[in-house]
């Protein structure tokens, strides 16, 4: 007697897939190094700290997370700053990261937005708003470490052409747009990302609400 083989069809299928080797497996993406990188959790220690460069917190109305930075419907929070002051105030959300590869280039993208801009006057003299990443490349600073600018590509962050933004393409506009840059570890193999909002002018009080920066969805990868 002839001993019968039965095959289902799935395991057929799977078969010749092996021998003409076309299975596929999923893409790999790389690892976001950014703790609460879209600032859906709480800000605090183990994520993004504030620090203030000129003025204190009580030049700010906000200077957490919010909804009013959230940048895509389907998320709650973005990183926020308004002002409270007429006067000139300086603040950054930071973060480090740690344990670095040495000499390796990091890629960064983040999203920037402003509620103060327009083409025929931009109003820079009021307040900036940029990403700096420090590590070992770039501009040097008093501390030993670099500093590189993240930069538009003249895109929105829906990839559409988004010319409107001038020279040197550092700072953002009334629309949602990415920033990129790369940077390599510093001599203690860290990166730090700092979130900056610069109020550089002297304002009358009732457009401080109309002076917000806005700041989500990040990330630092190798």
């Amino acid at each position: 007697m002839k001993a019968s083989c039965l095959v289902c069809p799935g395991v057929i299928l799977w078969l010749a897939t092996l021998s003409f080797g076309v299975v596929s497996t999923p893409a790999v993406r790389a690892q976001n190094l950014l703790k609460n990188a879209d600032f859906e959790q709480p800000l605090g220690p183990t994520n993004w700290t504030v620090v203030y460069l000129h003025g204190g917190p009580e030049d700010f109305e906000i200077k957490d997370r919010s909804r009013g930075g959230a940048r895509r419907p389907s998320t709650f929070y973005g990183a926020y700053f308004r002002p409270l002051t007429v006067r000139l105030a300086h603040a950054y959300f930071t973060q480090t990261v740690t344990n670095l590869t040495p000499g390796r280039a990091y890629n960064f993208v983040g999203h920037m937005k402003q509620d103060w801009w327009k083409v025929d006057d931009p109003l820079r003299d009021k307040y900036k708003v940029y990403i700096e990443l420090i590590g070992g490349q770039g501009t040097p600073l008093p501390d030993g470490r670099f500093s590189v600018i993240a930069t538009n590509n003249l895109t929105d962050s829906s990839g559409n052409p988004e010319p409107n933004i001038e020279p040197p393409y550092i700072h953002p506009t009334i629309v949602w747009r990415p920033f990129y840059a790369q940077q390599t570890p510093d001599s203690n193999r860290c990166i730090e990302v700092r979130l900056h909002y610069d109020k550089v002018g002297f304002t009358i009080y009732d457009k401080l609400w109309i002076m917000a920066g806005s700041f989500d969805d990040l990330s630092l990868t190798p």
